[in-house]
């Protein structure tokens, strides 16, 4: 059980969407009622990324089956041919988002000993995908989320309109 599943919103929501799991799987989204559709109501395609896949990209996966929307993964981590990429209907990039951390080293991009990992900033990436808007950012990237969420997000050029993360304080990985 989680430490979350006894609160109550007590605010109005839309329509929201709840993906229930244990551990890595439980991610929620609120607002599903919102996606293909711009600010002023009419329809657009919904673009959705991902940063952090890892073994798990089940997110990604209903995000384009389910609601049909553009999505891409990123992890730097992950191998192009790694069976949780590969025909699973969301477009897969080899790449972290987010300025590369000062220590790598140090943290968990350590994994399965690889030395190299590319690192492209988020607007960049957007801008090479052609892209203006992004619905959804998911990202679960093992405490690199502060970086990104300040650095991408707050001061970057381009917002979001829905933030989906998990948050790991100083030494919880």
């Amino acid at each position: 059980q989680t430490r979350l599943e006894d609160v109550e919103a007590s605010l109005p929501l839309h329509t929201a969407l709840y993906r229930r799991g244990d551990g890595q799987v439980n991610k929620g989204m609120a607002a599903a009622d919102f996606l293909n559709k711009e600010s002023s109501g009419e329809p657009r395609k919904c673009v959705v990324y991902g940063a952090g896949i890892a073994d798990d990209s089940s997110f990604e996966q209903e995000m384009a089956r389910k609601h049909q929307c553009e999505v891409h993964g990123f992890d730097c981590t992950v191998k192009t041919d790694a069976p949780q990429v590969v025909n699973r209907g969301f477009t897969f990039h080899q790449v972290c988002i987010g300025k590369e951390p000062s220590k790598v080293g140090e943290t968990v991009y350590r994994r399965e000993g690889a030395t190299e990992y590319v690192f492209q900033r988020l607007p960049f990436m957007m801008d090479k995908l052609g892209h203006k808007y992004v619905d959804i950012l998911k990202f679960d990237i093992e405490g690199g989320e502060w970086n990104l969420l300040y650095d991408e997000v707050i001061n970057g050029p381009y917002k979001p309109e829905q933030l989906l993360f998990e948050l790991h304080t100083h030494h919880a990985n």
